[in-house]
């Protein structure tokens, strides 16, 4: 009898266990949805944050009992994680002032998450000037051909590619050490934007020798008559 008591405290002691950790449950994600988002889409705003939804094979219980299917676990953390992911990626893309909110909806084995998403106003581009382009290009024309383009939001990564395209301009012109520095201000009370890229192109060079390796079964003056650069060529 005493050794009976005693296994049937050691057994409940184990039973226990889990729940004196304060370890929250398990549970599936199952939807996440974006609400008031209209300058980005869904599918953009999923790949920047955390949180995703399980795959729809694994909510099929017959496909779930199959292995088949991608099950997720919803994260606190990373939840609270997202919402500032979102708001800075809005940023990235012009939007200072977005705001976001969120409802879940728990069970005890899954969550459904919404992101209530308030947009404001973006910040515009106001002037682009391409500096230090004199005698090599039309810094006017150069501006225009730009993936970021007056009147439109400030999006950080347009800003990044309109840099590289300067760049990539200015090395057709015979320049490869160009350097393109960017630079930007941010006017919060007009919500408008400064650009302009100072270029140091760097010496001119010309093709020197072009070296052609490895051909066996095409003549080395064959291949050459077929190559749009020549010695001599300035570099492009």
């Amino acid at each position: 009898m005493k050794w009976s008591l005693v296994l049937a405290v050691a057994v409940l002691g184990v039973r226990e266990l889990p729940a004196q950790t304060g370890q929250p449950p398990e549970r599936t994600v199952t939807a996440v949805h974006f609400r008031g988002n209209h300058a980005i889409d869904r599918l953009t705003l999923e790949s920047a944050i955390a949180t995703s939804a399980s795959s729809w094979t694994y909510r099929v219980p017959l496909l779930k009992h199959l292995g088949l299917g991608q099950r997720r676990l919803f994260d606190e953390l990373e939840f609270r994680r997202d919402v500032v992911r979102v708001q800075i990626f809005y940023r990235l893309h012009g939007y200072y002032e977005t705001r976001v909110d969120t409802s879940v909806t728990r069970t005890a084995t899954s969550v459904a998450v919404v992101f209530r998403i308030t947009e404001g106003p973006p910040v515009l581009v106001d002037s682009i000037v391409v500096r230090g382009v004199d005698g090599i290009a039309d810094a006017r024309r150069l501006a225009g051909r730009l993936p970021l383009a007056e009147g439109k939001p400030f999006d950080r990564e347009q800003f990044d590619a309109s840099a590289d395209t300067v760049a990539l301009a200015i090395q057709n012109q015979g320049y490869p050490f160009v350097a393109v520095f960017r630079n930007y201000s941010v006017d919060r009370e007009t919500r408008t934007a400064s650009i302009a890229f100072e270029v140091e192109p760097g010496p001119r060079a010309r093709v020197g020798e072009v070296r052609i390796e490895g051909n066996r079964g095409v003549s080395e003056r064959t291949i050459q008559r077929s190559l749009a650069v020549r010695r001599g060529d300035w570099f492009s």
